[in-house]
């Protein structure tokens, strides 16, 4: 009980350091180009949470070792990280492939297949899901699960870290007014509008999706005791979502568009249904293979 009060703390802090580190960030940022305050928020936000999840780790007695390097092996970093990747990104192929074969998703149109413009989406979205990857699974696998593992039970620490990484997704800070004059402390009142997402009933099949990856992740955290397969597969799911957001457009009114939200239509029951499917046999070939070996050890 006490590790999940600290993560609260942690979680409450960032929030409020994030906030208020925006606005400095926010001057220096627009001394070279126009920047848009409410993502600054969310990166200043990101960035001390990453930050306070290291401290978390010391008040939980958890050792930078035992939360992110136990059992890696260096000659087997980079295949784990490119077995990982390939594996998330056939997941996502499989989410976008029946979103494309049941019309719910359509080719962009405006987009012009040449390979430069091919290539420039594939980078920008092998980043952006490697930087993704990286940040999250250091603060959720790394530092908050291995802090609840270390002082509740496996199957405690594995739900709720799996249903704060499922939480956190939907605090989505809004644009300020064009009349607002941006100030020390215009992050804390964005922040105290933050939050309507979670009235909103929509959002459940997303969260059930994010919560779901969240167990899947945890799962291999605990497993292979480090989070570099977690970096891979995490990277591998985001890189293919961001390619599908730029290649593809969303088209509402199908008959099958109950199996995904209506605001973020890569997420939904089909999306949550891959994944169950892909704990389903992480567990059958991994982890059930594993516990009967140390069986009959």
């Amino acid at each position: 009980m006490r590790s999940i009060i600290f993560f609260i703390i942690i979680i409450i802090s960032a929030l409020l350091i994030g906030a208020l580190a925006s606005y400095p960030l926010y001057m220096l940022v627009s001394l070279f180009t126009e920047a848009r305050f409410h993502k600054l928020v969310s990166h200043t936000t990101l960035l001390s949470g990453l930050l306070l999840s290291l401290f978390y780790l010391k008040l939980c007695g958890v050792s930078f070792k035992d939360a992110f390097c136990t059992g890696i092996k260096r000659q087997n970093v980079w295949r784990d990280i490119v077995v990982s990747f390939s594996a998330g990104a056939l997941i996502l192929i499989a989410v976008e492939s029946c979103l494309l074969s049941l019309a719910i998703h359509q080719p962009d149109p405006v987009i012009t297949y040449q390979w430069t413009v091919l290539l420039t989406i594939m980078i920008k979205s092998l980043l952006s899901g490697l930087v993704v990857a990286l940040i999250e699974e250091t603060i959720f696998r790394g530092a908050l699960l291995g802090g609840l593992a270390r002082q509740t039970n496996v199957i405690t620490a594995l739900i709720i870290s799996a249903l704060i990484y499922a939480a956190v997704h939907f605090i989505k800070y809004p644009a300020p007014a064009a009349d607002v004059d941006i100030a020390w402390f215009t992050g804390l009142e964005m922040l105290s509008h933050a939050f309507p997402r979670f009235a909103d009933a929509t959002i459940i099949d997303a969260f059930t999706t994010l919560f779901t990856l969240g167990l899947l992740l945890g799962l291999i955290r605990l497993r292979s005791g480090n989070i570099i397969q977690c970096i891979g597969l995490h990277a591998g799911i985001v890189t293919i979502l961001k390619m599908a957001a730029y290649l593809t457009n969303y088209h509402p009114g199908k008959p099958y568009d109950f199996l995904v939200n209506a605001y973020s239509s890569q997420l939904g029951y089909l999306a949550t249904a891959c994944l169950s499917l892909a704990i389903i046999l992480y567990y059958i070939f991994f982890m059930k293979n594993k516990m009967l070996h140390q069986a009959h050890r």
